[in-house]
């Protein structure tokens, strides 16, 4: 499990808190929020990730406090931030492609810095 999907259940489990508190089962807090009860259960087990804007209308929908919702926003940056600076290593963003044209299978050759990887 990466790191980034943890933040996400992690983050996903204080939303589910938030609607428990307010007696709210998924069905009926995405009712309100006019989304698929999927979605509700997508974002309350991390497998989709959070957007600002269903931070503040879930923590609306919840009758959630104003300083516990600017942390949940503060949180999702910190989180955003840490997800991009996995994804982007330093001196990683420079991919150089080659053509193998002549290779007998046709395959052709992504270059990185570090590695070349053979893509077929």
């Amino acid at each position: 499990m990466t790191d980034s999907h943890t933040g996400r259940t992690a983050f996903g489990g204080r939303l589910r808190a938030l609607r428990l508190d307010a007696e709210l089962s998924g069905k009926e807090l995405a009712g309100r929020l006019g989304w698929p009860a999927s979605k509700v259960s997508r974002l309350e087990h991390g497998r989709q990730t959070t957007s600002a804007d269903d931070v503040a209308r879930w923590t609306e929908a919840v009758g959630c406090p104003g300083e516990i919702r600017a942390a949940l926003l503060a949180d999702l940056r910190s989180m955003r931030v840490e997800y991009a600076t996995w994804r982007r290593p330093p001196g990683s963003a420079t991919h150089i492609q080659g053509s193998a044209s002549g290779t007998p299978w046709g395959a052709r050759f992504d270059v990185v810095p570090s590695y070349v990887r053979l893509v077929t």
